[in-house]
């Protein structure tokens, strides 16, 4: 996946490898220093936020935007960033996915954006990692809002804002504090497309489906899980797409009865077949007037070469059409 986006990408835009673990980078080959960005967990500690940085019941999966926040406080120069997990597919050329959205003014582009009123699974699990509100923030419950991240941009001011909060005491799942928080300081939220409030008139039921009031986000294209299988379906986002070999970190444990056992193994095709539905009936193609490029236009001499040859049937055909009428006995 890097290799495309390093392939792809517009020549304005700098692609990073950013590698978040404990083990020692990998040499790779062709990769340079500026290209691969090694995160470890005591680089993310170091930050010292009082809350997002507790080493007690700490994870990665709550917390992974302290990464993004380590990796522009190295690179503090850019005025928007990109991070892209290795399991996002586009089903395209990435330079008509970033330019869609290069002029965009929004402060956080990421996907299935909503009120957290509107997804009742999301209050169960406020807890995980705890949400701690410091008395000094006055947070509108407007405001609150739930984000699926996989794919999202950040402006500079967005990651100082988040930087901000957590050095005040804020904690809290990265889905939920990284929309929030821009939201609550007056920063434009968007929603990169799909059907839910934030999402731009002109990318209404483009680039992804998804179901918001699931815990899986299923069915649909850009999910948390199951792990997809993607359809040829060109300009469109998906996710889980796992490499060959690369096992699910949420493997889906089938215990109970054997109906509970059936269903939960008739869901990857049910969805299957709903996504299916869905490109059929509610699907929003991009057009070549909406890219922005243009078809090859045909020459003026293959044009013309067109015409004679269409002409030259035309002079052919009709004196047999005229025989035929003939022979049929046709009054002139």
């Amino acid at each position: 996946m890097f290799e495309r986006l390093r392939r792809e990408a517009p020549p304005m835009m700098d692609v990073a490898f950013l590698l978040s673990n404990d083990e020692p980078p990998p040499c790779e080959a062709g990769m340079s220093s500026q290209e691969l960005v090694h995160v470890t967990l005591s680089d993310l500690f170091r930050l010292g936020y009082p809350e997002k940085c507790r080493a007690a019941d700490w994870e990665m999966a709550g917390n992974l935007d302290l990464v993004f926040l380590e990796f522009a406080r190295r690179r503090p120069y850019y005025d928007r960033y990109w991070f892209v997990e290795y399991d996002v597919h586009w089903e395209g050329n990435w330079s008509v996915f970033f330019e869609r959205f290069r002029r965009t003014g929004a402060d956080l582009l990421a996907t299935t954006i909503l009120p957290i009123d509107e997804v009742p699974h999301k209050r169960a699990v406020l807890s995980y990692p705890r949400l701690v509100m410091p008395a000094a923030l006055n947070w509108t419950s407007a405001n609150l809002l739930k984000g699926f991240l996989p794919i999202c941009r950040l402006s500079r001011r967005a990651l100082q804002a988040l930087h901000d909060a957590y050095q005040a005491g804020l904690g809290g799942h990265y889905e939920i504090t990284v929309p929030s928080i821009a939201a609550q300081t007056g920063m434009r939220v968007e929603d990169i497309g799909g059907n839910g409030p934030y999402v731009r008139p002109e990318n209404r039921n483009r680039f992804y489906f998804a179901q918001a009031g699931t815990y899986s986000h299923s069915p649909g294209t850009f999910v948390f899980r199951p792990a997809q299988k993607v359809l040829p379906y060109q300009n469109t986002l998906w996710h889980p797409v796992k490499p060959a070999g690369v096992s699910l970190w949420h493997p889906l444990l089938l215990t109970g009865s054997p109906l509970k056992t059936l269903i939960e193994r008739a869901k990857p095709l049910v969805s299957h077949c709903i996504t299916r539905l869905w490109f059929a009936t509610v699907w929003r193609p991009l057009r070549d007037q909406d890219t922005g490029q243009k078809r090859p236009a045909r020459s003026r001499k293959a044009f013309k070469a067109g015409t004679k040859r269409g002409l030259s049937r035309l002079r052919w055909a009709g004196p047999r059409a005229a025989s035929r009428k003939r022979r049929r006995g046709t009054r002139p």
